[in-house]
């Protein structure tokens, strides 16, 4: 069901059973009270705008099963701090944590290709960023306006940057 949990305020934690095995779009965007999240071992995608909004959730972990991340699945987590990421992911969406702007800490591991637009624009607590050696392509704004970006570590020499990526 689309927007199952849309706006329940009351929703703090999240413990998501492995008899799950699929999200629907915005099924718990702008549950601004959710701290705590734990995803289904089963689940293969994350959809659009699944979390999006949920302000003071401050740390996710994508579980391995997890192969695409819809664009706008974390936009404007204000408080996520810390993200770690499926290992068979292939690419970070458009927008995907565009605003999560207490986002210190993200490593992108090396099933990555590709870094969608706007896929971090705003992440103002990024302090440094590994790109592996897999990553082939970084779109425009992908690290827009992350002001406290101070290093960028990029492994891949035939890379194609776009304008604005930074």
């Amino acid at each position: 069901i689309n927007n199952a949990f849309f706006n329940c305020f009351s929703l703090l934690e999240l413990v998501i059973p492995s008899s799950v095995t699929s999200l629907e779009y915005s099924c718990f965007a702008n549950c601004k009270y959710l701290e705590k999240v734990e995803l289904s071992s089963n689940i293969k995608e994350i959809p659009m705008y699944a979390f999006t909004a949920c302000s003071s959730l401050t740390r996710i972990v994508i579980p391995s099963s997890v192969t695409i991340i819809h664009s706008d699945a974390f936009n404007d987590c204000t408080s996520l701090e810390e993200v770690i990421l499926s290992p068979k992911l292939s690419c970070i969406s458009s927008n995907c944590f565009m605003k999560c702007i207490s986002l210190k800490k993200i490593e992108i591991p090396s099933s990555i290709s590709e870094i969608k637009s706007s896929a971090f624009f705003g992440c103002e607590s990024l302090t440094d960023i590994k790109i592996p050696q897999s990553v082939k392509s970084i779109e425009q704004y992908a690290f827009k306006q992350c002001t406290s970006l101070e290093k960028i570590i990029i492994d891949q020499f035939n890379i194609e940057i776009h304008v604005s990526s930074f």
